[in-house]
């Protein structure tokens, strides 16, 4: 016997739900079975590109969650890779609609400095912008909202190569 009550939710509310994300075209073609429509844009991503320290693994954790209150703050959304976190702003378009500046690198800046002043040497930044995709990258059966930045494996290495309490622009 399930000791909690769960509601399963159907799927006209998962796919308006969804449409908070992916475009109204992806949704209709999730809803409908169809593979052609695409479940990501393409667009400028504004990004940023943070590594705490971790050199002892219980650290980690409490360094990002720190990190993720300025995230937050900052509207961005985060995409988590162990002691990495890659910030994109921007997306979904809708909850960016309503604001009168359009996201840009100034975005990246602001973080990295709000970042570098909550974390300081624990933290090292990579901020800048690029043009990828936004959405659902693992396709129909695998649902993953996140950003592909191209090259990101260079940027990553550059990232790596930057001393720990600094940010530097792309």
């Amino acid at each position: 016997m399930w000791p909690f009550n769960r509601k399963k939710p159907g799927a006209e509310e998962g796919l308006r739900n969804l449409a908070s994300y992916v475009s109204f075209e992806a949704v209709k073609a999730l809803a409908s079975g169809s593979s052609g429509a695409a479940l990501f844009e393409s667009g400028e991503i504004p990004f940023v590109l943070l590594q705490v320290r971790d050199d002892k693994a219980e650290d980690v954790g409490p360094r990002l969650a720190r990190a993720m209150t300025k995230v937050r703050d900052s509207g961005g959304m985060i995409h988590m890779m162990s002691s990495l976190m890659l910030v994109f702003f921007g997306f979904p378009r809708s909850a960016w609609a309503s604001v009168p500046e359009r996201p840009s690198i100034e975005n990246g800046r602001r973080l990295s400095a709000a970042l570098l002043q909550e974390l300081g040497a624990d933290a090292k930044i990579l901020y800048g912008t690029a043009t990828g995709l936004v959405g659902n990258l693992g396709g129909p059966h695998y649902m993953h909202y996140a950003a592909a930045i191209p090259g990101f494996g260079a940027l990553t290495a550059k990232l790596v190569q930057i001393e720990f309490g600094r940010a530097e622009a792309i």
